[in-house]
């Protein structure tokens, strides 16, 4: 991944995070790491990466930070990159909240604490989920406003069901919900979206720039 294109893909994150800039110390840290990113260089594409890469599935591709950068330019040229987004906002929100996720009910119960692995010590934080003067409910109401409901500025293709269910909280402003059950609120929305953006992803590795990305990982 080229060095203009990795910048972008950060700035981009930034931007739709809409988080201030980073001080000059992290500044000079990611120069660095800009630096020693210029060194590595795409290998050929080998037989041995060739054999690998019907084994590589999404969960690997999105947890590499190289691999997430060239899937989130996939689908920004798909128009659907805030399918990509969403599943990094509200995964972080999900982290941010783990040690809250406590199973009260049959319904929690058969949820997953297993997160969507990203590469998120390189990932910009939310201003939302990372915003001290909001409490979980506003969290949630925020996340709503921006994903979910009808006409959001990033609506996302969820089910019937579960935008109703977000919908319904949002209008009574999470109120009746505690911090345990508002951190489990978008479980759904997320493994929806990572079924949603399968085809994106079996495109994607169809693609020469997938193939080098295998190659280099496996070589």
């Amino acid at each position: 991944l080229k060095k203009g294109k990795r910048s972008n893909i950060r700035k981009q994150l930034s931007q739709l995070f809409k988080i201030e800039p980073l001080n000059s110390a992290a500044d000079a840290g990611h120069a660095a790491s800009q630096q020693d990113d210029k060194k590595v260089q795409l290998s050929p594409i080998n037989e041995d990466a060739e054999k690998q890469a019907p084994e590589i599935g999404i969960q690997t591709v999105l947890a590499d930070w190289d691999g997430f950068q060239l899937f989130m330019q996939h689908v920004t040229t798909e128009f659907s990159m805030e399918n990509l987004l969403a599943i990094v906002e509200l995964t972080q929100f999900q982290q941010y909240y783990h040690f809250d996720r406590v199973k009260v009910d049959a319904e929690e119960a058969n949820s997953s604490d297993t997160f969507v692995e990203l590469p998120l010590d390189k990932i910009p934080h939310s201003a939302i989920v990372y915003d001290k003067n909001l409490n979980i409910q506003q969290k949630c109401v925020e996340l709503c406003e921006k994903y979910v409901l009808a006409g959001s500025i990033h609506e996302l293709n969820i089910s019937y069901k579960t935008r109703k269910y977000l919908t319904d909280l949002y209008n009574e402003q999470f109120s009746s919900k505690t911090v345990s059950e508002c951190s489990f609120a978008f479980d759904k929305v997320i493994q929806e979206l990572c079924s949603v953006i399968l085809d994106s992803f079996w495109r994607f590795r169809d693609t020469h720039i997938f193939q080098e990305w295998a190659s280099k990982k496996y070589t």
